[in-house]
């Protein structure tokens, strides 16, 4: 089950890999999620090619085990930058 992370339209935009026109406080936050992130599977787009600007604030890691993602989670929500941070629920079919 993979741990999805939200990020403002700014962070998102730097995780991305464009700086252009980022501040400082922005540059400083991005090296907070990446050091939160350090040692873990990589983190990357839930939409890889996301022309609306609200998937694109979308990201997610895959492999990891339930009390790293925890502790994760609990190390991400307080950062700038960050919106939100869940286990994406599984898959079901609709109820009857």
């Amino acid at each position: 089950m993979p741990l999805v992370v939200m990020v403002s339209r700014d962070m998102a935009r730097l995780l991305r890999g464009n700086k252009v026109g980022a501040s400082e406080a922005a540059i400083a936050a991005l090296g907070e999620i990446e050091d939160a992130l350090a040692s873990l599977p990589a983190l990357r787009p839930s939409h890889a090619v996301a022309d609306d600007s609200r998937l694109s604030q979308y990201f997610q890691i895959d492999g990891i085990d339930r009390i790293v993602g925890e502790s994760l989670i609990a190390r991400l929500l307080p950062l700038a930058g960050i919106e939100a941070a869940y286990w994406k629920p599984e898959t079901e079919l609709p109820g009857l």
